[in-house]
């Protein structure tokens, strides 16, 4: 037996995991990303450090040089003895200004020096989480566009296997066609040589039997058997009957009206048992109770059907006749002259169980105790 194969679902399989492996390079991205934003932002903040350091000491040069103008100005002041004068403190107080001044011009300085770096890190920080949208979008896009061609391509090679396999199916469909063509030719001319073979054998021994100088009753006799056992139409037994050099004028005039009615009602009954036996062969269980049945009414059976239908049966060795003397023993115990009486005493089921143990112990056939259970229904009603 040949594995399908479904390309499809192996792309869709194949596409999910490039999916899944899409997902993990796209959180490594953005871990990578965050790393160096994390390392942007530590290395502004350690500039900005840097500059604290840096503008503390120009802090400091402004009051060292506020520090030493005091101090020139206060020995100036003192050598010219105006100390106290209001030049002094003039002079003082734009020193103070001056140191103001240059702190506020150091603080704007900083403040900018601030700025620009922040403004650095916004720049490289926006400029790393654009570059991570285009690679994430990146990413997608060649997934998208390989799991698209991964599944057009499947979707193509599924449609070629399909076609192969209807091709494949097709040719063994014909091939399979053409045996059975053939099984079914061989087995109809088999079927219609041994026809014809059956036929020729039924003419010779007929024209022997006639050669005899048997009567016409007699022969009528002899076909009428041939037509039951054989299943022969009409047309059949009247080229039998001819091969005797016979008339049909010679039979009775219901003659072929009684044959057929004969053999419908027998061959009924041989299609069913051969149905049970093709059945039991296969180790299938087939009940022929109905079809027993059936043919003793056909028959109009009396007593346990030794009278018709029997000894046919035992002919074509669907029973031996040890079955049938064991029909008619259970005929006498369970049936008689009294069926009411006696069913009434034994009880349906003691009798059928009877019959079913008679198989079971191996003394009649299995097609025999249905034979007596047909029997029991058949004269019960």
């Amino acid at each position: 037996m040949t594995e399908n194969i479904n390309y499809i679902s192996a792309a869709e399989q194949q596409n999910k995991m490039q999916e899944e492996l899409a997902k993990k390079r796209k959180e490594q991205a953005k871990l990578d990303t965050a790393i160096k934003n994390q390392q942007v932002t530590q290395a502004g903040a350690d500039d900005i450090g840097k500059l604290s350091g840096k503008y503390r000491s120009i802090y400091d040069e402004n009051a060292v040089k506020q520090y030493i103008g005091e101090r020139k100005v206060a020995e100036n002041m003192a050598n010219l003895g105006l100390t106290d004068s209001g030049l002094n403190r003039t002079q003082q107080t734009a020193l103070g200004v001056s140191r103001g001044n240059a702190d506020y011009n150091t603080r704007l300085q900083y403040e900018s020096a601030v700025r620009s770096i922040e403004q650095s890190v916004r720049d490289e920080i926006a400029a790393n989480n654009n570059a991570l949208t285009t690679k994430l979008d990146s990413i997608d896009q060649q997934v998208a566009e390989d799991n698209a061609n991964r599944l057009y391509n499947a979707e193509i090679k599924q449609m070629e296997y399909y076609n192969k396999q209807q091709e494949k199916a097709a040719e063994t469909a014909k091939k399979e066609q053409e045996t059975t063509e053939k099984a079914e030719k061989e087995a109809s001319e088999k079927a219609t040589k041994e026809r014809k073979d059956l036929l020729n054998t039924l003419m010779t021994a007929f024209k022997s039997s006639v050669q005899t100088g048997i009567t016409a009753p007699h022969a009528g006799e002899i076909l009428m058997e041939y037509i039951i056992m054989h299943n022969l139409s009409v047309t059949e037994a009247q080229l039998v009957l001819t091969s005797g050099g016979l008339a049909a004028a010679k039979l009775k005039d219901d003659f072929f009206e009684i044959a057929v009615k004969e053999r419908d009602r027998w061959q009924g009954l041989k299609t069913n048992l051969d149905k049970y036996n093709a059945a039991t062969e296969k180790g299938e269980n087939y009940s022929v109770v109905s079809s027993f049945e059936k043919a003793l009414d056909n028959y109009n059976v009396e007593q346990y059907g030794a009278d018709k239908l029997l000894p046919l049966l035992v002919r074509d060795r669907y029973l031996t006749t040890n079955d049938m003397a064991r029909i008619k023993q259970f005929y006498n115990l369970f049936i008689g002259k009294n069926p009411a009486e006696k069913l009434r005493v034994y009880g349906e089921k003691y009798i059928l169980d009877y019959a079913n143990s008679l198989y079971t112990n191996g003394e009649v056939s299995q097609l025999a105790s249905q034979y007596m259970a047909a029997l029991l229904n058949y004269h019960k009603g």
